[in-house]
């Protein structure tokens, strides 16, 4: 799997804060500053995140994007996930004992739920488009730190 710059991580991680605001991202600057190594998926990654009120009736917000990469990243992917930038975010952050993921490594109870919310988006995709080996890039703020403990195998994550 062919490493990422830091430019490229930095873009897509402002690309998944971007998806937040339903702006045309495929017209914004940072995704202009990375299309020439991957191309924008069309759905974005919706996701819930707050209370327990907010878990019950699915109030789900947009979390980021999948992008699928072409010329040197061909055959990779890219999952670009924001952090906090909501008041139910907060929430989430504040609920923070530990739990067990599926591969038994201790992650933020909160991050938990969230991840767990669109678990399924991300099976879905990656079982439809993805062939052979799953070269996945995992990049962006804070959600993303536990999501690669959740992340059996080789998966690399960015931090911005």
């Amino acid at each position: 799997m062919n490493v990422l710059t830091p430019n490229i991580a930095a873009n897509f991680s402002s690309v998944a804060y971007d998806s937040l605001d339903g702006e045309d991202i495929v017209r914004s600057l940072y995704y202009r500053r990375i299309s020439s190594f991957f191309s924008l998926e069309p759905d974005f990654i919706s996701g819930v995140s707050g209370s327990v009120l907010e878990r019950l009736f699915n109030h789900s917000t947009k979390f980021g994007c999948i992008a699928k990469g072409k010329g040197i990243y061909e055959g990779e992917y890219v999952l670009a996930l924001r952090g906090t930038a909501k008041n139910r975010d907060a929430i989430t952050d504040l609920n923070c004992g530990l739990s067990t993921c599926s591969n038994n490594q201790p992650v933020h109870v909160g991050f938990n739920h969230t991840f767990n919310s669109f678990k399924g988006q991300l099976e879905s995709y990656f079982s439809q488009n993805s062939q052979g080996e799953l070269k996945v890039h995992v990049v962006g703020h804070s959600l993303c730190l536990d999501l690669t403990k959740k992340k059996e195998g080789n998966g690399v994550g960015y931090f911005i």
